[in-house]
């Protein structure tokens, strides 16, 4: 199973998952604005670059649609500071995943690699986060202007996380455009929506289970500690989906043996 393996890939490459855990210390503001709450699950999956923010409750709001960004509640100096977190986040995205091929490949994994990746992917990704960005904004002025029909904002965001889901990948396997990776990901999940669910399954299992650890210790001087959890699932996680999606590609070399 893939993410079995993924749990032995990120035992052997464990500096990846300190990558992701670094990499949300960048958010720690926002997570510092999360409330714990008597119970809490949430079914998702890691994202490409693999954040405690995805499975905890979401920061407090003043009601309506809102998108939550890190450094909102900062007013005009929080938006450099978005500005800036947005860069890093393309940056280390690009060298976090380019590592994770490397490694399934059997390829070198250091800091030179990291950073030859990163390097070259990085406006793609950052591209990639505009266009997401752009489209939230869009469909949430979308869901406040379909009053009792806003049902459906939620069905098109389920069937975009769905088709989407392996976009990041397709853009970094196969050095894909932004559009171009997006397009081969929903024409993958279309050509075989079977096997691409039972490999979400697990995965989705995982991090509901997870959500509720880290809701536990979110008001606690042990956040770290979730925090470090989610980094090692997260990566676990990610190893897995680009495992997988090398297999439903047919593309690449075979992964590598751990």
């Amino acid at each position: 199973m893939h993410l079995t393996r993924g749990f032995e890939l990120v035992r052997k490459y464990y500096p990846l998952a300190l990558v992701a855990f670094l990499a949300d210390l960048l958010n720690l503001q926002d997570i510092g604005r999360r409330v714990s709450q008597d119970f809490h699950i949430k079914f998702t999956v890691p994202s490409a670059l693999p954040s405690l923010t995805q499975v905890l409750p979401d920061a407090p709001s003043s009601g309506g649609f809102q998108v939550n960004l890190p450094f909102n509640h900062l007013g005009e100096l929080g938006l450099v500071f978005l500005v800036v977190f947005i860069l890093l986040n393309a940056y280390l995205k690009g060298g976090y995943l380019g590592c994770i091929l490397e490694s399934l490949r059997g390829g070198r994994v250091d800091r030179e690699v990291f950073t030859a990746y990163a390097g070259r992917f990085w406006t793609r990704y950052l591209m990639q986060g505009i266009i997401v960005l752009a489209a939230i904004i869009f469909l949430g002025f979308l869901f406040l202007s379909l009053g009792p029909l806003a049902f459906l904002f939620i069905l098109v965001l389920l069937a975009a996380f769905i088709l989407l889901i392996f976009w990041d990948y397709a853009l970094m396997a196969e050095d894909l455009g932004v559009v171009d990776a997006a397009e081969r990901s929903w024409r993958l999940v279309l050509a075989r929506p079977g096997p691409v669910l039972l490999f979400l399954l697990p995965i989705l299992a995982a991090v509901a289970f997870f959500s509720i650890f880290a809701n536990a210790l979110l008001d606690t001087p042990l956040l770290l500690l979730a925090m470090a959890g989610y980094a090692f699932l997260g990566t676990a996680a990610i190893f897995a989906f680009m495992s997988f999606y090398l297999e439903l590609a047919g593309g690449g070399a075979e992964p590598e043996e751990a």
